[in-house]
């Protein structure tokens, strides 16, 4: 008896958008363009990459367990306007009007404990760099313009699309890791603001 070809699972797809499609394919465009001029100043001037504007993928475990889901509403909204204020309401990263109060965290990958450095206000395109997966995902289902991301990655680091590629991988595999684990938060200078448990 002939052997049955197994069942492809079939995944809902968005009809495509012919308006994200040509946003895509213009950063697209860009993006490579910034690529190889970015490439060729790397050559002439090679020095280690130390990017001003970083991946940050937070372990699943974390997701949701962040300083602004736990303190009341009226505290973030507190602490945001005083972290805009702080920095004149400008990205801390590339300058740029920031609309975000971005949680800094450090890792203590020996101890598994999550440590929140500081909250510093960021742009929507530091935003969505520093959460690329999410950026990606949401690209996926086009509902964000991932090539604008890397783009402005490119343009805040002055790095190539390869440098790019690199530290998102290194990213990764660090997320990977640290998923292994089960992580414990100390949020820092603000744990007095924390909701007891």
């Amino acid at each position: 008896m002939p052997k049955k070809k197994p069942r492809r699972r079939t995944e809902w797809l968005p009809e495509p958008d012919p308006v994200w499609m040509k946003a895509e394919a213009e950063w697209h465009k860009k993006t490579k363009a910034l690529s190889a001029q970015n490439a060729g100043s790397m050559k002439t001037n090679p020095s280690s990459f130390v990017p001003r504007l970083t991946i940050e993928l937070v372990p699943e475990s974390l997701w949701g367990r962040g300083l602004r889901k736990s303190i009341p509403r009226s505290k973030w909204d507190a602490l945001r306007q005083q972290v805009m204020e702080r920095f004149g309401g400008r990205c801390a990263i590339c300058g740029a009007e920031a609309r975000h109060a971005h949680e800094s965290w450090d890792y203590d990958d020996a101890n598994d404990v999550q440590f929140l450095r500081e909250i510093i206000a960021i742009c929507e395109l530091c935003h969505q760099v520093k959460h690329l997966g999410r950026t990606r995902k949401l690209a996926g289902r086009m509902l964000m313009v991932q090539s604008r991301a890397e783009y402005h990655f490119l343009e805040v680091n002055g790095c190539d699309l390869a440098t790019l590629s690199e530290h998102e991988k290194q990213a990764w595999e660090t997320w990977h890791e640290r998923n292994k684990h089960e992580w414990a938060i100390d949020y820092g200078p603000y744990a007095h603001l924390v909701r007891p448990s």
